[in-house]
């Protein structure tokens, strides 16, 4: 198919160069010769034919709810061509895992999470509103839009192996290692908290510039769900960044039914707070900073306090 043209009743379309590798198919960039528009073509083949209709099923279920609008990606066009299916997108510009793999994956600054969180959490909070869950939330999956131009502006894609809520079987095993939820690891029941789960873990990758534990056998995954992660980070006493870490923890509890929920999310302090100021940050740290202080204080009294027995 290399630069061939392919023609369709309502347009036609040229195949470009190799962009990435999407669920069950490869993804190519493309052009609509009738408008010269760049777009990004799927094109899934032989024994993966039936996921292209189901993929597209969720596509048209995500036009519902105007997808621009809620930072998830835009599907121009579907067809079937020698014995293949071609679904076509909106051109975006790079995924999450290769613009931080430019950067050697240092992280981003809190600034710039929020920017990403609060879309992407939107995204999940449309998706929730018709019953769809993505269950392949990680890096590679969230593309910047044109980071040139709109920069940190995001949108969620690949539904190849999106599912209606009622359709997650207890005992299915999907999610990328490390993004998986230690309920789908446990064959535990399983609701839309999933995608809540990969998104937590992507969005501390953010932060931290690598996962949150070794992900190399099921022993280390577990014992890294009970380690305080964020300890490190916490030290630099930053308002924004204990925010955005208190709504981490909410988003990575282990119960998927505790586990917050997008609306939650985004009516979290660390998007709700007037942080240009940094009176509500300071406000909301300061209760933490208080209590260590008086621990300290308390701490130091006793000390003298023992000394000075000693002394007598």
């Amino acid at each position: 198919f290399d630069t061939e043209s392919f023609f369709l009743s309502k347009a036609s379309y040229q195949l470009g160069t190799f962009l990435d590798d999407g669920s069950y198919g490869k993804v190519l960039r493309g052009k609509k010769l009738r408008t010269n528009e760049d777009v990004a073509i799927k094109i899934i083949k032989g024994d993966y034919l039936e996921a292209g209709p189901m993929e597209f099923k969720a596509l048209q279920e995500i036009k519902r709810i105007k997808a621009d609008k809620n930072n998830l990606i835009k599907c121009i066009d579907r067809f079937n061509y020698r014995n293949r299916a071609f679904i076509v997108f909106e051109m975006l510009d790079q995924n999450l895992h290769h613009f931080l793999s430019k950067r050697k994956f240092s992280p981003l600054g809190i600034s710039e999470i929020k920017v990403i969180s609060r879309q992407l959490l939107v995204a999940l909070k449309a998706l929730k509103s018709i019953g769809l869950v993505h269950t392949d939330i990680k890096l590679d999956n969230i593309m910047l839009v044109d980071h040139k131009s709109q920069p940190f502006r995001v949108k969620l894609i690949d539904f190849g192996l999106a599912s209606k809520l009622e359709d997650l079987e207890t005992g299915s095993i999907f999610q990328t290692m490390p993004y998986r939820a230690p309920e789908v690891r446990l064959g535990l029941p399983l609701n839309e908290g999933v995608d809540m789960w990969a998104l937590g873990h992507t969005l501390a990758m953010l932060l931290k510039g690598s996962s949150l534990y070794p992900c190399d056998s099921d022993y280390n995954v577990i014992r890294g769900l009970y380690s305080d992660n964020f300890e490190e980070i916490l030290q630099e006493r930053n308002g924004q960044v204990e925010l955005f870490v208190n709504l981490l923890e909410q988003m990575l509890l282990i119960d998927p039914y505790r586990r917050i929920t997008p609306e939650e999310a985004l009516q979290h302090s660390f998007f709700t707070e007037n942080n240009d100021d940094n009176n509500q940050i300071v406000k909301a740290v300061s209760g933490i900073a208080n209590k260590r202080s008086a621990i300290e204080k308390r701490t130091l009294e006793l000390h003298l306090s023992s000394r000075t027995s000693r002394t007598d």
